[in-house]
């Protein structure tokens, strides 16, 4: 059954975008990403497990396969997961049919993430909604059933999403030289993908000297497959160069630009022309001569000479995070990752101890109230250190 609340996200002016978190990791995201919610978003969570999605505080909430699962969840089995959307496909196609972008969040390996999701992205497509997925992968000592099923599945997503990110968990070892819990990694697994979410939303609802509209959006993410997402923050002595080499070289992908096909730039801050003209040519380097760029601007903090970047880049062919991975070196995981705490364990806080460091990056707004004409305001976004660039 769907379950609707009063959403504030209902200007007949603004792009309608919905983002929708499904299974465990996708409701975790998703009540994290609510914590600093944006009026023009609606956020829905998707579940077999009728407690936890109880548990999500979703503007919507809609539990699959009611008859197959009884709300008890998937049990690990995609097959089930995939089964459960199909009964509810009526209802998805309700819940997303006045949306014009949909941005659809999980953890790959599980059952009701990994079967649902493309099914989910099927519908959205078919519907000719603008569809991007958001999904990590298991870390490597999850098991190779799990491994695998998050593979398998991801080669499904492919055929029925317009843009998919993907972010590998075996990727969070290698942000930090700290010691962290079991718990605490995952949480930063739903931090990720709260955080590319966010920037990518921010994008679609800024409005600076030059904006980047929906339609630029789109033109970047329609039936390009695989994508990158960075941010990338200049200060001091660096140049809007540094910023978009920072941006292009996550930590957390496997991607790289090479031969994209579409990039998308956001800058903030205080870019001259000159130095914006070497940014664009170091990318046309690292892309290739025939990628379409889009470009846009908005006013930052005028306090700061922070320059921040953001980059979308969508179109390119070769991928790793669909062929088998190496696993990790058993001790590197190990030295970093405590299974068992060696006292109790505290509440889980957000802000971790390797997030200390994060940047508060102005210039990137966060839409807190809903107007038909926003106007430009230099909000501050918290942006941690592992999404931006592992010092060298």
């Amino acid at each position: 059954m769907l379950e609707i609340k009063e959403s504030f996200a209902n200007s007949k002016t603004m792009p309608k975008v919905m983002v929708i978190g499904i299974g465990g990791g996708g409701n975790n995201a998703i009540t994290r990403m609510i914590e600093k919610a944006s009026d023009y978003v609606t956020y829905a969570a998707l579940n077999t497990d009728s407690m936890t999605l109880d548990k999500c505080p979703a503007t919507k909430r809609l539990q699959l396969g009611t008859k197959l699962t009884q709300g008890f969840g998937a049990g690990g089995d995609p097959t089930v997961g995939e089964s459960a959307a199909k009964e509810s496909e009526e209802d998805i196609a309700e819940l997303v049919h006045d949306a014009n972008m949909v941005i659809l969040t999980c953890g790959m390996g599980g059952g009701t993430g990994t079967g649902a999701i493309p099914v989910v992205a099927q519908i959205c497509k078919n519907l000719g909604i603008l569809t991007v997925a958001v999904v990590t992968m298991p870390f490597s000592f999850e098991s190779k059933p799990r491994v695998y099923a998050a593979q398998t599945g991801l080669k499904k997503l492919e055929q029925n999403i317009d843009t998919l990110l993907v972010i590998p968990n075996d990727k969070l070892l290698t942000i930090t030289d700290k010691q962290f819990f079991l718990d605490e990694a995952f949480t930063l697994c739903d931090s990720v993908l709260r955080y590319t979410v966010e920037g990518i939303t921010n994008i679609i609802f800024n409005h600076g000297t030059i904006n980047l509209d929906f339609n630029d959006l789109r033109s970047t993410l329609k039936d390009k497959g695989y994508g990158l997402f960075g941010i990338g923050i200049a200060s001091g002595d660096e140049t809007i160069v540094d910023a978009v080499e920072k941006a292009i070289s996550s930590q957390l992908l496997d991607t790289r630009i090479t031969g994209a096909s579409n990039i998308l730039l956001n800058t903030s801050g205080r870019v001259d022309l000159v130095a914006l003209n070497k940014a664009v040519s170091y990318i046309r380097e690292q892309a290739g001569d025939n990628v379409n760029i889009f470009w846009g601007t908005v006013s930052g903090d005028p306090t700061s000479e922070e320059i921040v970047v953001t980059v979308i880049a969508t179109g390119m062919k070769q991928v790793s995070t669909v062929q088998e991975s190496s696993t990790p070196d058993p001790k590197e995981f190990a030295s970093k990752v405590l299974v068992t705490p060696k006292e109790p364990t505290p509440q889980i806080n957000p802000n971790l101890d390797f997030l200390k460091n994060a940047k508060q990056a102005s210039g990137i707004p966060t839409v807190s109230t809903l107007q038909s004409k926003p106007k430009p305001m230099p909000v501050q976004l918290q942006i941690p250190e592992f999404l931006l660039h592992k010092p060298s």
